[in-house]
């Protein structure tokens, strides 16, 4: 990479940098940032109170001209909700259209997903993966800025009032951060800096701006562009590996194939692949590298994988969790020299 990109390196080295007010969580403040910078969005599973609001705050506040909003899902949440609604003025005689909240935001944060209903999962679907909303009583498609993410939360210690997220919806994120409680020197920095616990946005810079994280995105698609025949074909295999009923399945697993078919019902798609390719290119970008290696593959491959297989009931019974599959795939998939 050289000194190419440069620039962006520093901007989103700094970024990174104003995350700190949010003590602990580094592998996920990066996997979040490598998510916004591939373009993508992030299903984050954490329990209540790990800081994901103040850290959608300290990003909105560090990119200078951006746009967060936060969506609190319940089951009276209605597509109308999130896209808009038309009103009758009374002063005017006509209908007014009122835009919702995902109408001209960059950063959504979709807190506790799973609480709402199927209609305002699919205008979130549509949201995500077409960059649009339709809305009725509008002529064609709402447009959404050119960034926009959804970081939606999953609370992994309820299930009343919970509704599974459809497969299509969850395939639509490119990454699943597990975020879990920080170490015991995070939690006294925390307490030792109160300030921030009551103001996180009070010491952080701007450090980016709009145009400058589209440039970012752009620099890592050329990253990904630019990957080497080698890397292409290990994101390829790791891929491939997870996907029960092929023949490279049994060939990566041997005998353990059949013990792993029971547990992995369906494994990853294409989309997949595209994921771990992008996610590994933006860490490089994150960590100041020259190129993917192995290793950001291996570490983007955590992400992108368990958002996207479905799980059979016995994986459950047995422990066998997504992890597991991620762990085994890592150890078995050989890097093409």
């Amino acid at each position: 990479m050289g000194t190419m990109y440069a620039v962006q390196r520093d901007q989103v080295s700094r970024l990174l940098q104003q995350t700190g007010v949010v003590k602990g969580q580094e592998q996920g403040k990066e996997a979040i940032l490598a998510t916004i910078l591939a373009r993508g969005h992030g299903y984050l599973l954490a329990p209540p109170g790990l800081a994901k609001t103040t850290l959608v705050k300290v990003l909105q506040r560090a990119i200078k001209g951006s746009v967060s909003r936060r969506l609190q899902m319940t089951a009276d949440v209605r597509p109308r909700d999130i896209i808009g609604h038309r009103e009758f003025d009374l002063s005017t005689q006509q209908y007014v259209f009122h835009p919702g909240p995902l109408v001209g935001a960059n950063i959504v944060l979709v807190d506790e997903i799973s609480r709402a209903l199927g209609l305002t999962h699919a205008a979130l679907l549509e949201a995500m993966q077409e960059g649009t909303i339709t809305h009725v009583d509008q002529l064609g498609a709402i447009d959404l800025p050119p960034f926009f993410t959804v970081l939606a939360t999953g609370n992994p210690l309820e299930n009343e009032g919970v509704n599974p997220l459809p497969e299509a919806l969850k395939d639509r994120f490119m990454t699943q951060i597990t975020m879990g409680y920080g170490s015991r020197e995070d939690e006294l920095a925390m307490l030792s800096d109160l300030d921030a616990v009551f103001n996180p946005t009070m010491g952080v810079l701007e450090v980016m701006s709009v145009d400058d994280v589209l440039v970012a995105q752009q620099v890592v698609l050329n990253i990904a562009k630019n990957v080497s025949a080698q890397a292409m074909g290990y994101v390829v295999d790791v891929n491939r590996a997870a996907r029960p009923g092929t023949e490279f399945f049994k060939m990566v697993h041997g005998d353990d194939a059949k013990r792993i078919s029971d547990y992995v019902a369906v494994g990853p798609s294409p989309r997949g692949e595209i994921a771990t390719l992008l996610i590994a290119a933006a860490l490089v970008l994150i960590r100041g590298d020259e190129y993917i290696e192995p290793h950001h593959i291996k570490d983007a491959f955590r992400y992108t994988l368990p958002v996207r297989v479905i799980m059979r009931p016995e994986a459950a019974i047995d422990d066998f969790t997504t992890s597991d599959l991620v762990n085994i795939t890592l150890d078995r998939v050989k890097v093409i020299a």
